[in-house]
């Protein structure tokens, strides 16, 4: 496979698929196809942080889902400070 940068969705496709290949042979980090999985990996990220990017949660959101998860109300972080 030639490695160059990702330029379009068909390309990140490839690219995907690629990777899935690679991690079903359980390719080994310091053979020349691991080098290679770990290049593209990183091509892959830098694709999907400029045309996918995740936008950050509201902070007061985020801290009452994770109340949500532990179970715990307002009144139990009473005094926690």
């Amino acid at each position: 496979m030639k490695i160059r940068i990702i330029r379009s969705e068909k390309e990140y496709g490839q690219y995907l698929d690629w990777a899935d290949q690679m991690f079903d042979k359980r390719v080994a980090p310091d053979t020349i196809e691991g080098e290679q999985l770990q290049v593209v990996l990183l091509l892959i990220r830098d694709y999907e942080d400029k045309h996918y990017p995740v936008p950050k949660p509201d902070p007061i959101d985020a801290i009452r889902s994770k109340m949500q998860d532990l179970g715990l109300r307002n009144k139990d972080l009473v005094g926690q400070v």
